[in-house]
């Protein structure tokens, strides 16, 4: 999705595509499980887990103890990266990806688990970095003199388009790295409050008590929360981890400013006419 249909009299004034460094936090997903291969690696063939293992071997366990222990730390992994991007399919992901991997395991005989742990989370790694790069290129955004346009998805394509005159602010935000190679997010925010996320944060605790005299048991719990605005929305409804941000984000300030300041001068005008008009009825 790289073509854009022009409308009579529009020019494209910029393109721009997501930074290479700026899905850094979808690359942390794959690179979490060679790290957490790594470290089993090490585990499995250290001291801490030799004396174990022969105790488990005893039972003939040791190979399903190793499974469970990769498959737990791949679970809650996957739900704490759920939690923190606000995405539960990654979850289901993880939980995929781990499935494949044990019925690898059993469909090929495997006897070195661990070997096998190591060596498979490396071509998820690299089969990962493959969809993260074809994600970030399916990226790509648009400024016209009327509009902005974006567009971004591999397997489900979207598009939002949003003229100049709707846009009634504009977020703008850099990390480290967007500092250091000049990228970051821009995010359009209309009136109607697309553009804006939520961010919460919750407090709670409680305590029970109860005894056998007259069977009574009672219990307290107090709690809080807050709940914040912010600029926020999916890398492909706002100008994701764009390069170079230092051209784009006054061209697109410039852009909004200028459509604004025409479409309140046509307002106005539309205005004065509809007074002139009237006044012009009635005097006849």
């Amino acid at each position: 999705m790289t073509k854009l249909s022009l409308i009579e009299g529009e020019t494209i004034l910029r393109e721009a595509s997501p930074h290479p460094l700026s899905f850094l936090n979808i690359l942390s997903l794959s690179l979490f499980w060679l790290i957490w291969g790594i470290f089993l690696f090490w585990f499995f063939n250290s001291d801490y887990w030799s004396s174990m293992a022969s105790w488990l071997a005893g039972f003939g366990a040791e190979a399903p103890a190793i499974v469970i222990i990769w498959l737990a730390g791949v679970i809650f992994a996957g739900i704490m990266a759920s939690v923190l991007m606000i995405r539960w399919r990654i979850f289901a992901i993880y939980l995929f990806i781990a499935a494949m991997g044990i019925l690898l395991m059993y469909r090929i005989q495997c006897s070195n688990y661990v070997k096998f742990i190591l060596e498979y989370s490396i071509v998820v790694l690299i089969i990962g970095l493959g969809i993260t790069e074809l994600y970030r290129r399916s990226h790509r955004y648009f400024l016209t003199n009327f509009r902005v346009v974006l567009q971004g998805g591999i397997l489900r394509k979207m598009e939002r388009t949003l003229r100049h005159e709707k846009i009634t602010d504009v977020g703008g935000i850099q990390g480290p790295l967007g500092r250091i190679f000049n990228f970051g997010t821009i995010t359009p925010i209309t009136g109607s409050g697309f553009g804006m996320g939520t961010d919460q944060t919750f407090a709670a605790g409680g305590g029970s008590s109860g005894g056998k005299r007259g069977g009574v048991r009672g219990g307290v719990i107090a709690g809080g929360g807050q709940e914040v605005q912010t600029p926020r929305a999916r890398s492909y409804h706002e100008l994701f981890g764009v390069y170079p941000y230092s051209e784009i984000k006054p061209l697109f300030e410039n852009l909004v400013q200028k459509d604004t300041s025409i479409s309140y001068m046509q307002r106005q005008t539309e205005i004065l006419d509809d007074i002139r008009s009237r006044i012009e009825k009635e005097s006849k």
